[in-house]
């Protein structure tokens, strides 16, 4: 799965809770919003720098970075939220687990370990395996053979 199919399936299951997601498709979306994020802080910084006296311009360029960051967050939480879950429930852990998040540095540790450890071989009490093609469950039918 490259980066952009594994965005593109964070997206498309925007607030699918239910099911699996594998590491690939956790990591390419975690690894975009960091990569817009480092982009924001680099540009806030660039470009914005209020401090010097008189620089309205800096000023605005700081906020407008301030604005679309929150906006990019804002729109980013409920699919991030989601990924994280089907991403403990591909190791066969519930998705309830995503609370320890209130936890700030405890809580982050221990939900990037269980989202580095690699997810159950086959189905689970969770769905299919997402890496596997023949657990897909666009491939359960199988048309009947000729002569059989």
């Amino acid at each position: 799965m490259n980066m952009f199919e594994a965005i593109a399936s964070v997206y498309r299951n925007y607030a699918k809770i239910d099911g699996r997601a594998s590491a690939a498709e956790y990591w390419w979306f975690v690894l975009a919003e960091a990569l817009v994020a480092a982009t924001l802080f680099w540009a806030g910084n660039t470009f914005g720098d209020a401090n010097a006296p008189g620089n309205t311009a800096g000023t605005r360029i700081l906020l407008a970075v301030i604005v679309v960051g929150f906006a990019i967050a804002a729109a980013t939480l409920v699919p991030h939220i989601a990924v994280i879950v089907r991403r403990l429930h591909d190791s066969n852990e519930s998705g309830l687990w995503f609370w320890l998040l209130l936890l700030p540095a405890i809580g982050t540790v221990a939900i990037t370990m269980m989202t580095l450890q690699r997810g159950t071989r086959g189905p689970n009490r969770y769905g299919p395996d997402p890496r596997d093609t023949k657990d897909s469950e666009y491939l359960q039918w199988a048309p009947p053979q000729a002569g059989a």
